[in-house]
């Protein structure tokens, strides 16, 4: 879920569904904005609310005021909602499922991207169910920052191990939280 604080307006990722869903806390009302129900398999989106199918989305956070980020943990990217214009499109994510990072951001392949959190500079972090780690997006592209394998095709270097990078070992991550100076995934802390 994501809370937008100016409209008072309550965003929900309803994964089953394949929807997400806007609770107006004002109106006590909840409306699909976007998706129609059933799983779809678009993966370059520019339609705008139900007429736009997506696949699972498991995570939403707010960008900035005006863009809602969404975890496809189905068809693995990660797109934006316009809160203004009601059009969904990928902003990260080749729609392959693994974890490989990449400069260009839509060259970099996700595997069942679930949780999301936004820093103050904009940073994403991504829990990246699938491959195990937790990842970012920023600047100078895609990385790694817990977990996982430097091999983006092996999707079974899960564990339970504290570490540093890839020698810290998680299995399944679906939910990251960004704390002052801490990247708090499950249980766990990565420093920034």
């Amino acid at each position: 879920m994501a809370f937008h604080a100016s409209s008072n307006h309550l965003y929900v990722a309803d994964t089953g569904n394949h929807a997400i869903r806007l609770v107006d806390l004002n109106q006590t009302s909840v409306s699909t904005i976007l998706g129609d129900g059933t799983q779809g398999s678009d993966r370059k989106g520019g339609k705008s609310g139900r007429e736009q199918q997506i696949a699972s989305p498991w995570g939403v956070a707010f960008l900035n005021q005006s863009d809602l980020l969404i975890s496809m943990a189905g068809i693995h990217q990660i797109w934006t909602y316009s809160v203004s214009t009601g059009v969904a499109v990928p902003l990260s994510g080749n729609g392959k499922e693994a974890n490989l990072n990449s400069e260009n951001i839509m060259e970099a392949s996700w595997a069942q991207p679930s949780g999301l959190s936004i820093d103050k500079e904009n940073r994403i972090f991504v829990a990246d169910a699938e491959s195990s780690s937790i990842r970012s997006i920023g600047e100078s592209g895609t990385r790694a920052l817990a977990g996982a394998t430097a091999d983006p095709d092996d999707l079974y270097a899960y564990g339970d191990r504290e570490g540093q990078g890839n020698e810290a070992k998680m299995q399944h991550p679906i939910g990251v939280c960004v704390a002052p100076e801490h990247l708090l995934p499950h249980v766990s802390y990565y420093t920034i």
